[in-house]
């Protein structure tokens, strides 16, 4: 079974007013693919789509970092007292983007077969690995501050 070890957790963002959903999932998304990531949607809630007051987006960017280790990088909007506005792509309430980085390590499972192989891997983590898996942690500590940023720079330079 692969490790997860969780590198950022709970940076969050929170805007009470109006957001367009369209240029901010675009923003994301040209964010992602100009860093090589892979998206995954978790989940899609909208109220265009549902019709309830709430909102619920969740991603999962996956960056292979080597044949031993991923990167992955969540996003969680989530929204409550959600209204539609005049326009399709603008919706007004409290909305809050979530953050959170993760090192997943043995993601193909390679060494858990045998006890002596999960030893090893464990010893191959600690000593092997060390100075990789440190520059792997800072990478992705980076790259999501970076994207924090990038996204906390688009709520507040949006104007409506």
């Amino acid at each position: 079974m692969s490790e997860i070890d969780y590198i950022v957790q709970d940076l969050i963002i929170e805007k009470e007013g109006k957001l367009n959903v369209q240029q901010l999932y675009k923003t994301l998304r040209a964010w992602f693919n100009a860093n090589k990531y892979f998206i995954l949607e978790k989940e899609y809630k909208d109220i265009l789509k549902t019709g309830s007051s709430d909102l619920n987006i969740s991603w999962e960017a996956i960056k292979k970092a080597d044949d031993y280790t991923k990167l992955k990088i969540r996003v969680m909007l989530t929204g409550s007292e959600i209204k539609k506005t005049e326009s399709n792509n603008i919706v007004e309430g409290n909305m809050n983007i979530k953050f959170e980085s993760l090192l997943e390590t043995d993601y193909e499972d390679k060494w858990e077969g045998n006890p002596l192989f999960k030893f090893v891997r464990s010893l191959f983590d600690k000593f092997g690995k060390e100075s990789t898996r440190s520059s792997h942690e800072n990478d992705l500590k980076e790259a999501t501050y970076d994207l924090y940023n990038k996204i906390k720079s688009f709520l507040s330079l949006e104007k409506f």
